[in-house]
């Protein structure tokens, strides 16, 4: 197979202006483990992403249904692949359009108990069933919430959210299309892209191996450091915790002093290699979708390799073939959740910004019109910019698509495309960037 071409450059003129592009920021450093409780703190008006904290081992089992995880082995689930179709809040027999209502039934908040229990990711409390599991009203008969809020379907897979708990914070969310879903399996000796998936997850396998047996031998000083408030967590990625030896030093055997010392820098150097192969793992498994599913595309930006930035899409290809469309690929190593932004608005609140999800169509019409890199590459072909503006004013669906690709720890690739709201991405007056746009 043929990897996807760059485009030549020229040195036509410009079109449009538009704002200068922000420059990135760098990524949350937290790996392991869900957000904190609470909220967080007011947004300022300038734009910011705020990725939730990437987990490292925590991709779902395969099998029958699996107790709640605990702290540290969580993860964001990834996209439905065996589950069921979406589901909806249990309701009367019709749906509001007046058509039969065929979705399965749902716990109905008569039937749960209250908990006081508040879930580590929206801040909803959890509801006790007669199964003695956790639920929120709404959920299908047989699921189940972790104590992050996470939804585990009758099978005791991960399943896809279809009505996620709310938050103040987001005025916009994303929709994926679930019926669009699709997997890629690598497959050795078939190519570049297939070969760079198995390559960078036999790399992350063997960092996880290293990792499992140096908590193997500090495992039993975490427990015991817990009672004195002390915590040591398997995947931490804290320079801090390198130094924990000395406030540890009081409540330890001179052996386990020593133990500590010796491997608690092991530890965290191990956890921040892990964290840099998920996001290769990532990124390989968007070079494999890309070549797969559009192999005459050009590649525009993005998709080289090094670790994405904030405010930028982790790659966008270009077909100008018959289709002609131009694709955006959010790219999702191990654990890693969907992010947000401010973004500028012109609807009816009053406010001059409001936080976009990943994946929303808000998001998509911002980071189109700020991406740097993506600015990068137009100003170095500005033909190439007058083509791309012309393909997403062009009427019709299918211009333009915006892809979640997400890369397990066994290497399977899952796809699924966000659901576009033509009326907010108004593309008839996106602005691209670059210089003199």
């Amino acid at each position: 197979m043929s990897e996807l071409r760059r485009p030549e450059q020229t040195s036509d003129a410009h079109i449009d202006q538009a704002s200068a592009p922000e420059p990135p920021q760098p990524p949350a450093d937290a790996i392991d483990g869900e957000p904190a409780l609470g909220r967080p703190q007011a947004p300022t008006p300038h734009d910011r992403d705020t990725q939730r904290p990437e987990i490292i081992d925590g991709e779902p089992r395969i099998g029958p249904p699996q107790p709640a995880p605990t702290e540290g082995e969580t993860g964001d689930p990834p996209a439905l692949i065996d589950g069921e179709p979406p589901i909806g809040p249990a309701g009367g027999p019709d749906t509001p359009d007046g058509q039969p209502d065929t979705r399965p039934p749902g716990y109905r908040t008569g039937d749960l108990q209250p908990t006081g229990r508040i879930d580590a990711t929206y801040g909803v409390e959890l509801m006790l069933g007669e199964d003695e599991r956790q639920h929120c009203a709404g959920d299908p008969i047989g699921s189940q919430r972790t104590d992050t809020g996470k939804l585990k379907g009758p099978d005791g897979k991960w399943t896809a959210d279809a009505h996620p708990r709310p938050t103040d914070e987001l005025q916009h969310r994303a929709e994926q299309d679930l019926e669009s879903l699709r997997r890629h399996e690598p497959e050795r000796g078939a190519g570049k892209p297939d070969d760079d998936v198995i390559d960078a997850r036999n790399e992350r396998e063997d960092l996880v191996d290293q990792r499992d047996r140096i908590w193997e031998d500090l495992e039993p000083i975490s427990a015991k450091l817990s009672d004195h408030d002390i915590k040591l967590d398997k995947s931490t990625t804290r320079n801090d915790d390198r130094n924990i030896a000395a406030d540890a030093d009081p409540y330890l055997s001179a052996a386990e002093s020593q133990t500590l010392a010796d491997k608690v820098a092991d530890l965290v150097e191990l956890n921040q290699q892990i964290k840099k192969a998920s996001e290769n793992l990532g990124t390989a498994g968007g070079a494999l979708t890309a070549l797969r599913e559009f192999p005459t595309a050009t590649l525009i930006s993005g998709g080289d390799g090094l670790p994405g930035t904030s405010g930028n899409f982790d790659r966008v290809i270009m077909v100008d073939d018959a289709t002609k469309s131009v694709i955006i690929m959010e790219e999702k190593g191990v654990g890693s959740g969907l992010g947000s932004r401010l973004v500028a608005t012109s609807d009816v609140s009053g406010q001059p910004h409001t936080r976009a999800e990943q994946g929303s169509t808000e998001y998509l019409r911002h980071v189109l019109q700020h991406d740097n890199k993506l600015a990068k590459a137009l100003d170095a072909n500005p033909n190439l910019a007058q083509r791309i503006e012309q393909i997403l004013r062009t009427p019709g669906s299918g211009n333009i698509r915006y892809l979640l690709v997400r890369t397990a720890k066994e290497g399977i690739v899952t796809v699924t495309d966000f659901k576009i709201n033509s009326s907010a991405l108004r593309p008839q007056t996106l602005r691209l960037p670059g210089n003199g746009r």
